[in-house]
């Protein structure tokens, strides 16, 4: 497991090993000019890493939504490449924040599109879905509002 060897001793052995982001940046490793970091040899920018971990966690509650609905609607879990998968959803994220892409993904679950169904409810289908879904949901929205007038 990657992870971080931080510490003011020289000694490698007596190194403190966290294995994530998150312990890495609470005060037990807090880095500084004098400590020294195994990670790509650098020591982190710990605003750039405090960043980084919020990203992540929007990150961890858009994949775990995902997973939720899937096994809902189909009792398994998905096939999930963390890799190429995270990487969509990073992007997506990008554009559009958490809470619109959690609304998208509940959308991408309850449309009923041949398509969607036919191609397995993937993250890549979701990606490439995505515009027809932001469409569908202004004309829920729209309907909704004309329902209220």
């Amino acid at each position: 497991m990657k992870g971080f060897n931080c510490s003011t001793a020289s000694d490698q052995s007596k190194r403190k090993k966290c294995s994530t982001t998150s312990d890495h940046l609470k005060s037990k490793c807090s880095t500084t000019s004098d400590q020294k970091c195994s990670t790509a040899g650098d020591t982190p920018n710990t605003e750039i890493q405090n960043t980084n971990i919020a990203e992540k966690s929007a990150h961890a509650q858009v994949i775990d939504h995902y997973f939720k609905l899937f096994e809902k609607k189909f009792g398994s879990k998905p096939d999930f490449n963390g890799g190429k998968d995270g990487r969509l959803f990073q992007q997506i994220l990008k554009t559009h924040g958490k809470e619109k892409t959690i609304a998208l993904l509940d959308l991408f679950f309850e449309i009923k599109d041949d398509f969607i169904e036919n191609t397995g409810y993937t993250v890549g289908v979701f990606k490439s879905q995505i515009n027809k879904l932001i469409i569908e949901d202004a004309k829920r929205r729209k309907k909704k509002e004309e329902v209220y007038r």
